[in-house]
């Protein structure tokens, strides 16, 4: 008999309560054994003020494990109404709750989870403009999702360029949509500008907008346990998106240009997680959504026998990785 995942693909009421459950008592083992005071990976303004306006650590990890559970259940429903897999699937959810919970070093920042939930709320836009060249007010709209985010995390502003290039899968980029999706970046950093002008006339806070661009490799090759989970979950993607592009004729092409879409945010982010200095978790973030949503389309789709196999490794990864950092907190 096959091994199968079918049960955690569509699970009843009961066994999707236990999965957020069991994401709780992670969250709470790696709370317990985090430190006091939280880190925080971006210096913007609006991002500090943000992180800081939740004094307490406990506070801070709360809320952003309720943001997690809402863009937890905003990625399931992206997938309900663009059938980005081509049948309602709760395997989006359960991987990326998985990922998060494990992370522990995004779980204080306020405004890393809710700069993703203005991200997510960009593919719902996004994803409307399929062969319309004329979707002006979504590229508009969507963009202004993503530009209020990079106020907060400057760098993700890089992903509009990308987003570029979804719109040439989805079959909608044109000179209006470009010039609606470049002013809709804009809108919210002129709006910043002109409030912090006049409350800092001298202009010297500019200097410090570009702090986050710094080059530099963001991997430390001397945190062995990281750097072996890093590397294993890759393998573990890169081997389940070989089962991913196996399936694609069998989608259609509005699903393959929104899987495209995705694929690109995947690949670029992972990039430029690399390559920014201290941007690490910023985009590793990206990752975890778009991964989540890219990795559950050939376990949905072949849930028997290999796939359930890859996938019970994929949790096994990150329970492991979890436990060591327990046992290397508590020695």
């Amino acid at each position: 008999m096959k091994v199968s995942i079918n049960r955690l693909i569509n699970p009843t009421l009961s066994l999707s309560v236990i999965v957020f459950g069991i994401t709780i008592i992670i969250w709470g083992i790696v709370f317990l054994l985090s430190d006091v005071n939280p880190s925080h990976t971006s210096e913007s303004t609006l991002s500090l003020m943000l992180d800081n306006l939740l004094e307490s650590n406990l506070l801070q990890n709360i809320v952003v494990f309720l943001i997690s559970a809402l863009n937890a259940l905003l990625i399931l429903q992206l997938n309900n109404r663009f059938t980005i897999i081509r049948t309602r699937t709760f395997m989006p959810v359960i991987i990326y709750l998985l990922l998060i919970s494990v992370w522990k070093e995004t779980h204080d920042l306020v405004s890393l989870h809710f700069t993703l939930s203005l991200i997510i709320g960009s593919f719902f836009v996004f994803f409307n403009m399929f062969r319309n060249k004329e979707a002006t007010e979504q590229a508009f709209l969507g963009s202004f999702f993503i530009g209020v985010g990079s106020l907060f995390i400057e760098p993700i502003i890089l992903i509009i360029p990308v987003c570029w290039l979804g719109f040439i899968a989805l079959q909608c980029l044109s000179l209006r949509t470009w010039l609606a999706s470049m002013i809709g970046t804009l809108s919210p950093w002129i709006l910043y500008f002109a409030v912090r002008y006049f409350i800092e006339p001298d202009l010297n806070w500019v200097y410090d907008l570009v702090g986050g661009f710094e080059l530099g490799l963001t991997i430390n090759f001397n945190e062995t346990v990281h750097l072996i989970y890093l590397i294993s979950i890759i393998l573990v993607f890169a081997i389940g998106f070989v089962g991913l592009m196996s399936n694609l004729q069998g989608d259609s092409l509005h699903t393959r240009a929104k899987i495209s879409f995705q694929l690109l945010l995947f690949l670029f982010s992972f990039i430029f997680s690399l390559i920014f200095k201290n941007m690490y978790l910023e985009f590793m973030l990206i990752v975890a959504l778009t991964g989540s949503i890219l990795m559950a389309h050939p376990l949905t789709l072949k849930p028997r026998g290999f796939y359930a196999y890859l996938f019970y490794i994929f949790v096994l990864i990150n329970l492991t990785y979890l436990m060591t950092n327990v046992y290397l907190k508590i020695k």
